[in-house]
């Protein structure tokens, strides 16, 4: 043993690679391997991070309840049929009233049938639509 990688033969052929052992008993030839996407070679930059569903600003009606009549955003009116589910997250409470999570989610129904996650940001008081 030379103490490099490891050498297997490839079956029948009396072949011989060497590292690529792991391959074949994957079904791969190994010959040619290479990474399937190639480094572009630049450097990773903050500004072409974007956040993964980040809420974004509705406007919500409600009626003399509080209950969800409207939803608007993005230039459209959608009317609320049925409020399916409600809950309330407060998180990070210890950080003092500027900086808690507080909200009360809602999952909707819209009369298109689609449904909708909206929430109330009980510290500033803004409704958000939750993506996802």
């Amino acid at each position: 043993m030379d103490g490099g990688p490891a050498r297997s033969e490839v079956a029948g052929s009396g072949e011989s690679t060497r590292g690529t052992a792991g391959h074949n008993a994957a079904g791969l030839s190994g010959k040619g391997v290479r990474a399937m996407v190639p480094n572009p070679g630049t450097k990773a930059r903050a500004s072409a991070i974007k956040p993964l569903n980040a809420p974004a600003p509705v406007t919500v009606k409600a009626d003399e309840r509080g209950m969800q009549m409207s939803v608007s955003g993005g230039g459209k009116v959608n009317q609320v049929v049925a409020i399916e589910d409600m809950w309330k997250i407060n998180d990070e409470w210890w950080r003092g009233p500027e900086e808690e999570i507080a909200r009360l989610y809602y999952t909707v129904r819209l009369e298109n049938d689609q449904q909708l996650t909206v929430y109330l940001d009980l510290v500033a008081n803004s409704w958000y639509r939750q993506a996802g």
